[in-house]
Parts: C-alpha cells; sequence; structure tokens
C-alpha cells in the first residue's frame, strides 16, 4: 500500500472521518494499517503504518499518549485514526498541540463503520489503483516497443519519449549537453547532477528531484542520461521498469544516430581526399592512410550496428 492520509481521506468510508490535528503531515505515505490494543504498540510499529485504536489503551493519561505520539513520530508511523464516543467524546487539547507540533495526523474515525470495513476499503482502493496503473503502463510500453521499430529525427524522437511516458523529460548528452528539455528544470540544475552514477534513481536540485537513468550502449559505451520528472511521490515498480525500458530504446536510436553520423563524415572525408589526390593536392600515401581510417571508422559502427539487432 502507497496512499498518502490525503488520498486515504478520500476513499469511502474513511471520507466520513476528520483530520483533526497534524494536518500538516497529510502528505505522509500509508503502507500498511494496524489495530492499536496495547499501549506499547509504538515498540513494534513499522515505518509508513497507520493506526487505528478505540483510545482504550490512553483513556486514563493524555500526558502518555504525547508520549506515545512521540515514539509513533520516532518510529516513522504514517498516523492515527481515533474512535471516539466510547472512551474518549474529545481530543485532549495537549494531544492535539503536540501532534501539530509533530505534523503527526491524527483522524477522527466515523464511529458507525468498523475498523475492518476501513481497512478494506483501503486495501480494495489500492488494489483498483495498482490495477489501473499497470494497465496504464502496459499501454506505454505498447507504444514505445512501437516506437522503437521506427527511425526518425532527434528532436521528434525526445517528444514522442516524453509524450508516451506522460511525464517532462530532459536528456543530457555524453558531455554534460543539454539535447533536449521539455521541464521546468534549469540547464543549471540538470548540470549539477552531471555526470551521474550508473545506477538508476533520484536526483535532487534544490526542493526539485527527477529520476535520471544513464543511458550506456551495450559496449558500455556512454551517450548521457535521462531525467524523467514524474508528479507522484512514490513510484512503483513496473513504472521503473517502463523508464528503465524507454532509456534503452533512446539509447538505440541515440547511438544508431551516432553511428550514423560518424560513417557520413568518414565518407565525406574520403571524397575530399580522392578530390585532392586527383587534383595533385594529396600523395598517394595521404590518400591511402584516409582509406585506411575510413575502413576502421566502418567497421566499427557495423559491429556496433550487429550487436544493436539483438537489442
Amino acid at each position: 500500500m502507497h496512499l498518502t492520509i490525503r488520498e486515504a481521506l478520500s476513499i469511502y468510508p474513511l471520507t466520513e472521518a476528520k483530520l483533526v490535528a497534524g494536518k500538516q503531515g497529510e502528505s505522509r505515505i500509508v503502507k500498511s494499517v494496524n489495530v492499536m490494543d496495547a499501549p506499547d504498540i509504538a515498540d513494534w510499529t513499522k515505518s509508513g503504518e497507520m493506526l487505528f485504536t478505540t483510545a482504550f489503551a490512553m483513556k486514563d493519561s493524555p500526558q502518555e499518549t504525547v508520549n506515545l505520539l512521540r515514539k509513533l513520530n520516532e518510529r516513522g508511523a504514517a498516523g492515527l485514526g481515533i474512535k471516539l464516543g466510547r472512551f474518549w467524546t474529545e481530543l485532549p487539547q495537549v494531544v492535539m498541540e503536540e501532534a501539530d507540533r509533530l505534523h503527526f495526523p491524527i483522524i477522527e474515525m466515523p464511529f458507525q463503520f468498523t475498523f475492518s470495513d476501513q481497512m478494506n476499503a483501503l486495501f480494495n482502493a489500492e488494489y483498483r489503483r495498482n490495477t489501473q496503473l499497470l494497465q496504464v503502463v502496459l499501454e506505454k510500453q505498447k507504444k514505445l516497443m512501437q516506437f522503437g521499430l521506427k527511425q526518425d529525427n532527434m528532436l521528434s524522437m525526445f517528444q514522442l519519449i516524453r509524450d508516451i511516458i506522460g511525464y517532462p523529460i530532459a536528456v543530457i548528452g555524453v558531455k554534460g549537453q543539454l539535447l533536449f528539455n521539455a521541464s521546468t528544470w534549469s540547464s543549471e540544475q540538470l548540470g549539477q547532477n552531471w555526470p551521474g552514477k550508473r545506477k538508476s534513481g533520484w536526483v535532487y536540485a534544490g526542493k526539485d528531484r527527477a529520476y535520471r537513468v544513464s543511458l550506456f550502449q551495450q559496449d558500455d559505451e556512454p551517450l548521457g542520461s535521462l531525467f524523467i520528472m514524474p508528479d507522484t511521490v512514490l513510484l512503483a515498480n513496473v513504472e521503473e521498469g517502463l523508464f528503465q525500458q524507454a532509456a534503452d530504446i533512446l539509447t538505440f536510436h541515440m547511438g544508431f544516430t551516432f553511428r550514423t553520423h560518424m560513417e557520413a563524415t568518414a565518407q565525406r572525408d574520403l571524397q575530399n581526399s580522392l578530390l585532392r589526390y586527383l587534383d595533385k593536392g594529396n600523395t598517394l600515401e595521404e590518400f591511402l592512410e584516409h582509406s585506411v581510417i575510413f575502413r576502421t571508422v566502418f567497421s566499427v559502427t557495423w559491429i556496433k550496428a550487429t550487436r544493436w539487432k539483438s537489442f
């Protein structure tokens, strides 16, 4: 489960709940849900866990509840849902003040629903969301594979990758040059993360962050980096796989374009060398030397192209 507190409160019957304290923590991530039935629950709480309670274990001491909030916050808990009406009719002021100070969300749970109703609703919503996400990613992967069979100019290639992924992207070349930028990041921000490590992951420029994937050919020759700026707090594994697939296809096309450019340059040089030789501007030895260079470039690019056919 990867829902924010804000998203969890948009799911029925949690739509009937109220975020009564710690409202600045509504972006905390809920990874799991548990029911609190013991005062030492903080010792067993996991990061991202949201606890539901009737307040029975804390009803006699608001100060102990304050201490509990501090421990839960230290453990990285997502929040605390309290069902009022049985043991507490309202939250003690000292508890609400501490929750606000810690930015630790406290939710007043609707009395007419059981905890199991609300837990099942959260799990079902997460399942539906994951299913929808998987369908979206599979559709994007199909478009990427269709794109992978095409050859086009570099600019339209970058634009098409951006449109398929659905997030802003930027591409940095192997020497740090800006090849494409359809994001809000400046060239200076992108330059802070060049050169980057080969391992994919999050990179930061101030408060902004992007997911960077290195572009490496099969012979470990670097071509640059792909930066993706998702609008989500957390990425699903299938989305990370999609980004890697986009980077692989982008690497193939960039490598092909580079090889084509090298071959064309070598051919022009050979033609110019031949003309100079025919015009008596070059000796036969100089012409033969250029011919050897051309054959070397052509052989290397042909070998790389052969390798990439297995891609």
